[in-house]
C-alpha cells in the first residue's frame, strides 16, 4: 500500500514538474525582460599620426557604442565624460550636452527604445586618451553593462529553439527530482 501511494506521488511529480518549470520560466522571463538593459562596449581605440603636417600630429579615436537590449524603452540615457572631446553620433539622433559639477559633461538621450543601438565616436588630441574620456554610463533604470566583445556567428532559429527545449527538459528534471527529495524526506520524518 505504501508502495502504490509513493508511486502515486512520484507520477503525480513527474506530471506536474513541467507545468511549474513553465511557469517559473514565464515569471522569470517577466522579470528580467520587461525592462529597460543598457549594455555598452567600446567598438574601437586607435591612434593615428598624419605625417604629412609639420610637426607630425598624433590623433586619438575611439568609440562607445551603447544598446538597450529590454523590453521598454530606456529613459534619460546619460553618457558621463570626464573630458568631452569632438564626437559624433551615428545615428545621428536626438541629444543634449549637459554641464555637470567639477568640470564634466554628459551627453543626454531622453529615450533609447528596445533594441536601439547608438554609436558615439570621439577624436582627441595628446595627452588625453581613451581612459580620461568616458566616465559613466547610466540610464533612470540604473547602469549600463559594460561588456567585452568577441565576434560570434549567430546561432540559427531551429538551434535557439533547440536549445531553449534542452533547457525546459533540464530543469523540468530538476523540478523533479527536488519534489522526489522533498517527498523523500516529508515520508522519512514522519516514520
Amino acid at each position: 500500500m505504501e508502495k502504490d501511494v509513493s508511486m502515486n506521488v512520484s507520477s503525480i511529480i513527474a506530471i506536474i514538474s513541467p507545468f511549474i518549470t513553465g511557469i517559473l520560466g514565464f515569471l522569470l522571463k517577466k522579470y528580467f525582460n520587461d525592462r529597460a538593459r543598457l549594455f555598452a562596449y567600446y567598438g574601437h581605440i586607435t591612434s593615428h599620426k598624419l605625417k604629412n603636417c609639420n610637426p607630425n600630429i598624433d590623433i586619438f579615436t575611439h568609440s562607445l557604442v551603447i544598446i538597450n537590449t529590454g523590453r521598454i524603452a530606456a529613459k534619460n540615457v546619460r553618457i558621463g565624460h570626464h573630458v568631452l572631446p569632438e564626437y559624433d553620433i551615428s545615428p545621428n539622433i536626438a541629444h543634449s550636452e549637459v554641464l555637470i559639477p567639477k568640470n564634466g559633461k554628459e551627453i543626454l538621450f531622453t529615450t533609447l527604445v528596445p533594441n536601439e543601438q547608438v554609436t558615439i565616436s570621439y577624436l582627441y588630441f595628446p595627452p588625453i586618451t581613451y581612459q580620461q574620456v568616458n566616465a559613466y554610463i547610466k540610464s533612470d533604470e540604473g547602469y549600463a553593462k559594460s561588456v567585452t566583445t568577441i565576434p560570434t556567428i549567430n546561432l540559427k532559429s531551429w538551434q535557439k529553439y533547440f536549445l531553449c527545449l534542452l533547457l525546459f527538459i533540464g530543469f523540468s528534471m530538476v523540478v523533479y527530482w527536488v519534489g522526489l527529495f522533498i517527498v523523500y524526506f516529508y515520508q522519512n520524518i514522519n516514520e
